[in-house]
């Protein structure tokens, strides 16, 4: 990632000076070309830790009364997808993504626009999740980890992590349903761009 942004900022800097000469131009284009191969892989990874993410936390939460059990790990996860969701709509918004639709399927720019509005709703969905579980879980759990004893006490906060549970599971389809058309959308991007939709 630390190469990206050093690529990035060698590219502003040749592209903002006045005068740049042919040769710079070339090197400037072949940078350009760097970052892109970097930012791929970069997003290839994210997507990788991203996936896992969301697969322990489908795995965690299936059966409720497993999800009891695993109270601070889902609380841990789901901080995790937060802070993995915030990277993941950042690469695609600063690192050309929608962009790239804009010069290779121009009539699809509406239904881009749409896809990256959904980000800041999406990311706020599962801030307010993690956020709960935080509070809610970690405060109920002793230091230990152990549920408590106390049966009104562990009916209490199991109610408050099948709360978040469902709160949960309602964004996974949300952000599933995204990440589909987000799909459908760059497909179709790309059989305009080659020539396939006629």
């Amino acid at each position: 990632m630390a190469a990206f942004f050093r690529a990035a900022v060698v590219v502003e800097r040749w592209t903002c000076s006045e005068a740049t000469p042919l040769a710079t131009m070339q090197e400037v284009l072949m940078v350009t070309a760097n970052v892109k191969v970097i930012f791929a892989r970069e997003f290839q990874v994210d997507n990788r830790r991203l996936r896992k993410t969301r697969v322990a936390l489908e795995e965690l939460t299936r059966n409720p009364a497993a999800s009891e059990n695993h109270r601070l790990e889902i609380v841990r996860l789901l901080a995790e997808l937060r802070d993995q969701l915030a990277i993941h709509f950042a690469l695609e918004e600063a690192c050309g993504y929608f962009e790239e639709i804009r010069e290779m399927a121009p009539h699809l720019v509406a239904q881009a626009e749409t896809l990256k509005a959904e980000h800041e709703d999406l990311f706020e969905s599962i801030r307010r999740v993690a956020d709960e579980a935080e509070k809610q879980v970690t405060r109920s759990t002793p230091a230990n980890g152990r549920l408590s004893a106390n049966r009104r006490e562990s009916g209490r906060n199991g109610q408050a992590l099948a709360r978040i549970v469902r709160r949960f599971q309602i964004f996974d389809k949300r952000l599933t349903a995204h990440e589909a058309r987000d799909s459908a959308l760059m497909l179709d991007a790309f059989d305009t761009d080659i020539g396939g939709g006629d």
